[in-house]
């Protein structure tokens, strides 16, 4: 895992959740908003990550994680407590910071969401060519944010003229039982390269 998927995929969720977890905003108005900017990442994340290393599953544990926490601080007396906000300074600042990043967070969980809207025009059915298994598509989709392919389509870049025909690829694969320990074992084995075509990063030998 490069140190950006640590940071965004691991790091920052888990100090959300320990943070709405331990640190819950006193008042309705301000845990709502806690509530939400935490949501909001962690939705952001889940639809507009590749979660590949870590898994999948990944996401799915963060969401009932937070379940678990909301369920907690309801059931608990006094969390979030009467009135809207009964919070220090301090704690305001960091909870407004953090609400801009549930912003962010929605605003990649919005453009996500798009990219899963077919485009128009005439749509072909496709038999899978793939035997029974649990496929991920890495990019694909009718926005750049979850299909990287798309920027080929730049008529103002030339060096991706050679790349259109690939514009509206999907790049699927296939996750196994395994399939962590050999992608961890490729990424202390290999170097990794960012070709100039396309800005990706790809291995370039030991």
């Amino acid at each position: 895992m490069s140190g950006m998927v640590i940071i965004s995929q691991v790091v920052l969720p888990l100090v959300l959740l320990i943070w709405m977890a331990l640190w819950p905003a006193r008042g309705w108005l301000a845990w709502g908003l806690q509530l939400g900017s935490v949501t909001a990442v962690l939705l952001g994340l889940r639809l507009a990550a590749l979660w590949t290393m870590p898994p999948f599953w990944v996401p799915h544990v963060y969401g009932l994680v937070l379940a678990l926490v909301v369920l907690a601080h309801l059931v608990r007396k006094g969390i979030p407590g009467p009135g809207l906000w009964r919070v220090s300074a301090g704690g305001s600042v960091i909870l407004l910071v953090v609400s801009g990043l549930g912003g962010f967070g929605g605003y990649l969980a919005w453009q996500a969401a798009k990219g899963r809207v077919p485009p128009q025009g005439d749509i072909v059915n496709i038999a899978p060519p793939f035997p029974p298994g649990h496929y991920l598509v890495a990019h694909g989709g009718s926005t750049s944010m979850v299909n990287v392919h798309l920027k080929t389509l730049n008529e103002s870049v030339e060096r991706f003229r050679p790349w259109r025909g690939q514009s509206k690829a999907l790049d699927i694969f296939r996750s196994a039982p395994g399939m962590a320990r050999s992608a961890l074992t490729a990424l202390f084995r290999s170097r990794w390269c960012w070709p100039d075509d396309l800005g990706v990063q790809v291995p370039c030998g030991p």
